[in-house]
């Protein structure tokens, strides 16, 4: 058909060269419901493209395997794909700029299907060239504004655990896994850089709030060795080091205080362990050492100036906690804390082993220092005290009254002095006998649960070269029962 058709209705149009169509022409199309829609030229244009590439001012059309290249930046409201890959060029996702800036959300998909995992997030660095590095993946909060606001929030949280008694979800700082001799990638968690004159940011580290049960643990731990004779991994606390005159940084290790004010017998604040790893067995040869645990003041700074003077070395403390207060009246105050060395006991066997011995090593023949309080004095018979006995020692003079009875407590009245006394535990105690006069011996007798062995008599101090004084050692049997050794 040649020539032109104007306002002419044709049922079916066959072109097989070209259909020209001057400018300005359109096409017109009607639905089945009467809607008319209208293509001009330029929009046709847009259909010519090269399929799977993007080009500007032109249509997408995928390719035959779906996929368009070249896109230089997208805005997309809700975007679900199985993956996404960049180029040669550096991938961005960047939220939309408005007044409050735009978030981005990474989530997994939601399980249609009872019982199967929601759908996980991996972010994943890059694989290097042959000899490269592995690309880098960077959690970064956005900077604080310009008028000095503080810098976002990085999180990294385990998922809640949901009804039906769910645990939350692990959250992991993993380094990654070295290859054939090579090491294990570090994990660092570093607390921010200060400003001109602030502190660093700190790192906390905090186990797990509970709704009502026990609170998360937090466990730091060095890896076990794998393979023959490798040592665990180390774990270790250091304190970061101070410039100039400056102190270095404190290591603390504080256990969880118990409930305050609440409670009318609140619970025993939280223990705090150091202990060496056990000792492995052997099932021939010798089995493993236990570990050791060492508590280390550092040594002094050392000072090459003509006229200065090298640093003291660090005090060791090792103090119990005070007894609790008790302000309501009659009430009681609380027992101080123990100090308890225990040496562990020896292994049994064909031949036991040997047992530890508590060992003062001091350099150079250091004073060994004891704080005792002063003797209570006695001039007649008396009845000791529990305090007199604690101190350690008491002084008679008999002042021409002859020979004085001292009479200690009974051994329950000792026994309660001491909380968590075992059996074998001991202590000692001695009496001075300062009397000048002849005949006036000190004598020590007991209250009940406690008995004698050896000689009980300090004698006087008349003529100066008698024993006027007495040593003696109480030792626990048990159930408030005592034995007193005479020692010197």
């Amino acid at each position: 058909m040649a020539g032109d058709l104007k306002n002419s209705r044709i049922s079916r149009l066959e072109v097989t060269d070209r259909l020209t169509m001057k400018y300005g022409s359109t096409i017109r199309t009607i639905s089945a419901a009467g809607a008319e829609s209208t293509v001009d030229l330029t929009e046709l244009g847009v259909m010519d493209v090269v399929p799977g590439t993007a080009t500007a001012d032109k249509a997408l059309v995928l390719n035959s395997s779906k996929g368009i290249a070249t896109i230089t930046s997208a805005t997309i409201t809700t975007l679900t794909s199985d993956a996404i890959a960049a180029g040669d060029a550096s991938l961005g996702v960047t939220g939309l700029a408005a007044a409050q800036g735009g978030a981005i959300a990474v989530t997994g998909g939601t399980s249609s299907t009872t019982g199967n995992a929601g759908g996980a997030v991996t972010l994943t660095g890059g694989t290097p060239g042959a000899t490269g590095i592995g690309g880098a993946v960077t959690l970064t909060a956005g900077a604080g504004g310009s008028a000095s606001n503080n810098g976002g929030v990085s999180s990294l949280v385990g998922g809640a655990g949901t009804a039906g008694n769910g645990v939350g979800g692990v959250s992991k700082v993993v380094g990654g896994a070295g290859q054939g001799s090579g090491n294990g990638g570090a994990a660092q968690l570093t607390g921010g850089a200060a400003g001109a004159t602030g502190a660093g940011g700190a790192v906390n580290i905090t186990g797990g709030t509970a709704t009502e049960g026990v609170g998360g643990a937090l466990v730091f731990a060095g890896a076990a060795g794998v393979g023959t004779n490798k040592a665990g991994g180390l774990a270790s606390f250091t304190s970061g080091a101070a410039t100039g005159t400056a102190n270095g940084g404190a290591v603390s290790v504080v256990s969880g205080a118990s409930e305050n004010g609440t409670a009318v017998n609140p619970g025993a604040s939280g223990t705090v362990t150091i202990q060496a790893g056990a000792a492995g067995t052997a099932t021939t040869g010798t089995g493993g050492a236990g570990g050791a645990v060492a508590i280390t003041g550092a040594a002094g700074g050392v000072s090459t100036g003509a006229a200065s003077t090298g640093g003291a070395g660090s005090t060791v403390t090792i103090t119990a906690g005070a007894g609790g207060n008790s302000s309501g009246g009659t009430d009681t105050g609380g027992n101080s804390g123990n100090v308890i060395t225990v040496i562990g006991a020896a292994g049994t066997g064909t031949t036991a082993g040997k047992s530890g011995a508590i060992i003062n090593r001091a350099v150079n023949g250091a004073s060994y220092l004891k704080k005792m309080p002063a003797p209570a004095a006695k001039t007649t018979n008396a009845t000791l005290t529990v305090a007199d006995m604690l101190a350690g020692w008491i002084t008679v003079d008999g002042s021409g009254s002859a020979t004085s009875t001292q009479t200690t407590p009974t051994g329950t009245e000792l026994a309660a002095e001491f909380p968590g006394i075992a059996a074998g535990d001991c202590f000692d105690f001695s009496i001075i006998n300062i009397t000048t006069d002849a005949a006036e011996n000190a004598i020590l007798a007991f209250g009940a649960d406690i008995t004698g062995v050896g000689s009980m008599i300090v004698g006087d101090n008349a003529s100066g070269a008698e024993n006027a004084s007495g040593l003696f050692r109480f030792r626990y049997s048990g159930a408030n029962v005592w034995v007193c050794y005479r020692v010197a």
